[in-house]
């Protein structure tokens, strides 16, 4: 009940990026940990062989990559959007 009379108070432009992220949560959720394998096992174990960090740049790294997960999952729901379109018009 809280989440619905916040979501009626809260202006539309702030709730916009929520709404994708919700909308495309399993594009999000595959995007982002082939994201973070690719960055952890090309990246990080062949600079360095410990494989861990220090707790401020693993944050800023996750924060990081949770942004652009969330923008690569855009950009899939925009080219997937795309395609459905084309075959649509092309049913016409």
């Amino acid at each position: 009940m809280f989440s619905f009379s916040l979501a009626k108070i809260i202006p539309d432009r702030p709730k916009k990026p929520v709404e994708n992220v919700s909308r495309n949560v399993n594009s999000v959720y595959c995007i982002h940990w082939v994201l973070v394998f690719w960055t952890v096992d090309l990246l990080i174990y062949n600079i360095k062989p410990d494989p861990y960090l220090i707790p401020i740049p693993a944050y800023f790294l996750g924060l990081g990559l949770s942004i652009l997960s969330i923008l690569l999952a855009e950009v899939w729901s925009r080219i997937k959007l795309n395609c459905k379109r084309k075959k649509y018009e092309k049913r016409r």
